[in-house]
C-alpha cells in the first residue's frame, strides 16, 4: 500500500517530468527564430548578432535547467522520459505535456523566424510569475512556483547523488547543482526560475549577473519596436509554422535528415539523464552543431515553400531509430 510520502514522490516526479519536456520543448522555438537571423557575413546587422546572441544564450541556459530538473528527479528514484509520449514537443503543441489540471490555459509553443509574433511567444513562456499575465493561464514560472516547489518541501526520500550530472562542463551561467537533499532540489529550483523571470520586479537578474529570460526577450522585442533590428532585412523569411507535408520533395528530403539528427540528439540527452554515470552534453553538443549545419541546408533547398514565398524550415519531429536517414 502506498504511503502519503509515495504519492507525493510519485506526483513529484510525474511533474518533474513534464518541467523536463517544458524545458526541452522551448529549445526548438528558439532555435527556430535563432537560426532565422541572418549573420554579419551574410548582409545582417550588429542588432541582429546581438539578438541572435540573446536567444543563444537563453537556450544553453535551458539546456541547464533540463540538467537541474533530471537532478531533482534522479535524486528522488525516478527516471527521466524525453523520448516517451506524450512528453514529446508536436509544434504547436502546449508547453507543459500532459496538462497538469482541468480549467488551466497552457502556453501554446510554435516554432516561427524572429517576428513580434515569436517574440511574444517567448514573453508568453517566460512570464514572470509575480506578474498575472492572465486568469488561467499557466506560465513556466508559475508551474515551478505551484507544482514543484511545494511538493519539495515535503519529507521526501532522496538518494544521495543518485544519477548525478557533474558540475563541470556547465552549459551554461548558472551552477549544475548535484541533488542529495531538500535543499539541493529547492536551491536548483530557485536558480531555474530566477533565470527564467529574475527575483523580482524590481530585480531583473537572474543572481548571476545575467537579465533573466523574460528580460532578455523584451529587450529584443524593444530592438525591433526602435528600429535597431529590421525584420525584413535581418531575418531570412523562413516560414512559420512549417509543416514537411507543403515541401517539395527535396525539401522533405532535407527537413527528415534534419529530424533524423534531431531525433539522435533527444535519444542521447535521454541516455545521459539516465545514466549511472552520465557525462554533460558533449555528445548533445556535437548534434546540435549538426542541426546548426542541417537547418541552412534546408533553408537553401529547393527554392521557396510551394505556394508561398517563404523558405523552408525543419518541423522538429522525433523520428523512431529504425526510420532514421542518417
Amino acid at each position: 500500500m502506498m504511503t502519503d510520502t509515495d504519492i507525493i514522490s510519485t506526483t513529484l516526479q510525474n511533474n518533474l517530468r513534464s518541467a523536463m519536456a517544458a524545458e526541452l520543448t522551448t529549445i526548438p522555438t528558439y532555435l527556430y527564430a535563432y537560426w532565422s537571423i541572418k549573420p554579419l557575413n551574410d548582409g545582417g546587422s550588429q542588432a541582429g548578432a546581438q539578438a541572435a546572441q540573446t536567444i543563444m544564450s537563453v537556450i544553453v541556459e535551458e539546456m541547464l535547467h533540463m540538467g537541474l530538473v533530471s537532478n531533482i528527479l534522479n535524486s528522488l528514484g525516478g527516471t527521466p522520459a524525453l523520448t516517451e509520449s506524450p512528453y514529446l514537443p508536436q509544434y504547436p503543441c502546449p508547453l507543459l505535456r500532459p496538462p497538469i489540471s482541468e480549467g488551466e490555459i497552457d502556453v501554446e509553443v510554435k516554432l516561427g523566424r524572429l517576428s513580434y509574433d515569436s517574440i511574444k511567444n517567448f514573453l508568453s513562456i517566460e512570464f514572470p510569475e509575480y506578474y498575472d499575465l492572465c486568469s488561467g493561464i499557466l506560465t513556466l514560472g508559475q508551474f515551478y512556483e505551484q507544482y514543484i516547489r511545494p511538493e519539495l518541501t515535503e519529507d521526501l526520500n532522496y538518494c544521495s547523488r543518485r544519477k548525478q550530472l557533474p558540475t563541470f562542463d556547465n552549459p551554461g551561467v548558472g551552477t549544475l547543482i548535484q541533488v542529495g537533499c531538500q535543499q539541493d532540489a529547492l536551491k536548483a529550483v530557485d536558480l531555474i526560475v530566477k533565470q527564467g523571470e529574475g527575483f523580482s520586479n524590481n530585480e531583473h537578474e537572474d543572481g548571476e549577473h545575467e537579465l533573466a529570460h523574460f528580460w532578455k526577450f523584451l529587450g529584443v522585442y524593444r530592438a525591433i519596436e526602435q528600429g535597431f533590428l529590421n525584420l525584413d532585412t535581418d531575418v531570412y523569411q523562413v516560414i512559420d509554422a512549417p509543416y514537411e507535408h507543403e515541401y517539395n520533395q527535396e525539401q522533405q528530403e532535407a527537413n527528415r535528415a534534419f529530424n533524423s539528427t534531431y531525433s539522435n540528439l533527444l535519444d542521447e540527452l535521454q541516455s545521459t539523464f539516465s545514466s549511472n554515470h552520465p557525462e554533460v552534453f558533449y555528445k548533445s553538443t556535437t548534434l546540435m552543431k549538426q542541426l546548426n549545419r542541417q537547418a541552412a541546408v534546408l533553408r537553401n533547398t529547393g527554392g521557396t515553400v510551394p505556394d508561398t514565398d517563404d523558405l523552408p524550415g525543419p518541423t522538429f519531429e522525433y523520428i523512431p531509430a529504425g526510420e532514421r536517414v542518417n
